[in-house]
Parts: structure tokens; sequence; C-alpha cells
């Protein structure tokens, strides 16, 4: 396996601060896992069309007052031993990375997984105690937070591409489909190309999207990974 290879299997077996429900596969007649009150089937599972409650200037904001929220140096030493925690006997290679490119990526992965997805032994997690704290937050900030926390990286398989406008995305391990609105990756992308995404059920279009970032995989890999993925999940669920 590559170092990519590697990326995808710590962020897949780092689910396990999460519940045990959000791994499993809603059916059609199930309520969405998006929290519309509406049924799988007339929602999330053909594209929604429903109005978010945040704006990308929501998103954008949040995402700011988290990076500074985080910042204080109060979470200097839980960061330190989260990227302790995710790089494992990786983290060499990944400070002395040099391309800037995938750099940039892996980076914005890792504080996506360190703000919505890492809790301490004690259960603290950085957005929920942004939440509640006394930051003045807005309710769109406030959305785009609490959707987030229900959100993580999976693997997924292209299933079918309209270029420059979606997506449909077929999880690996579980097999959950969706259609995703996306402009700039569906343009890149072909069918049964492998990506590691994290999927936001509802975003600013009304459906579901990619955020935090996206990339792809070697197809040649989809076994290794897979095979990989489910042996580590055993040891946590």
């Amino acid at each position: 396996a590559n170092f990519m290879d590697v990326v995808i299997c710590l962020l897949n077996i780092r689910l396990r601060c999460k519940r045990d429900d959000t791994m499993k596969k809603a059916r059609r007649n199930d309520p969405c896992p998006c929290g519309s009150t509406k049924k799988y089937k007339k929602c999330c599972l053909v594209g929604g069309g429903l109005s978010p409650d945040y704006t990308d200037q929501d998103r954008v904001s949040a995402l700011h007052k988290l990076n500074e929220f985080a910042d204080d140096p109060e979470w200097n030493g839980m960061e330190q031993e989260a990227e302790e925690l995710f790089w494992g006997p990786y983290l060499d290679a990944y400070e002395d990375m040099e391309n800037e490119e995938l750099s940039m990526i892996v980076e914005n992965i890792f504080d996506y997984w360190f703000f919505f997805d890492h809790r301490t032994e004690d259960g603290v997690n950085i957005a929920e105690r942004l939440l509640d704290s006394g930051w003045n937050l807005t309710d769109g900030e406030r959305a785009y937070v609490k959707q987030a926390l229900g959100t993580s990286v999976r693997l997924y398989e292209v299933t079918d591409v309209r270029p420059g406008t979606s997506m449909r995305l077929r999880e690996l391990i579980g097999g959950c489909e969706t259609t995703i609105t996306e402009h700039t990756t569906s343009r890149q992308a072909h069918k049964w190309d492998l990506m590691a995404a994290r999927i936001f059920p509802l975003g600013t279009p009304g459906t579901p999207v990619i955020d935090g970032g996206c990339f792809g995989l070697r197809r040649a890999a989809r076994e290794h990974l897979i095979a990989q993925i489910k042996d580590m999940r055993k040891a946590y669920f």
C-alpha cells in the first residue's frame, strides 16, 4: 500500500468515537439520517431538495471560529495527542512531506477529523466544546457544526457521473448509495473510480455534498483497502 492507502485506513478506523448507528445502512422506509423527518427514499436517496440551515458564509465563518477556538493554549496538549493518535508511526512522514498539494489535502482531512471526530479518553470533543462555550455563534454556524458532527470520511466507489453537476457514490463498507451535488470533482471522475470523502447529507444546494475535501485512490487498491478496513474495524465494534 502507498502512503495514501494508509491515510484512508487511518481515516476509516478512527470512527470508534461515533455511535454504532452511524455505521448502519439506511433502508428506504427508514427516517432519513439527515434529520429532515422524511423517509430516506423521499429525501437523501433521491437528492433531497430541502433548504439547509446554513449558508456558504456560515460554513466559512464556522470553520474560522473553530480554528480560532482550537488555537487556544488550553487545547495544545489535546491536538498534539490527536496528531500522534491519527498518524501513529507515520507522523514523521507527514511532517517531512515535501509535496505541498498533498500536504494541504491531508492537513485539511486531519483538521476536520480533529474538530468533528476526535474525542479524548474523557469524551471531550473540540466542536462540541465550541457549541457549549460562550462564543458568539450564529444559528447558521451552529447548524453547520452540528451537521458536521454527524459525518465522517468514508470510502466510496463512483457508480454514475454527470460532469459538472453530480455524482452517485456507493459506500464500499455498508453499500449505502447517495447522489451528491458536485461541480468540480465530477468533471474529472469516472465510473468505478474510488475516492475518500466526507459527505454532508444536506449542503447549501439542499442536497448531499462533499465537505472537507476528497481525493481519488488507485482502483487496484480496492480489495486491499476493503479487507484492511474491515479487519481494523473489528477491533473497535
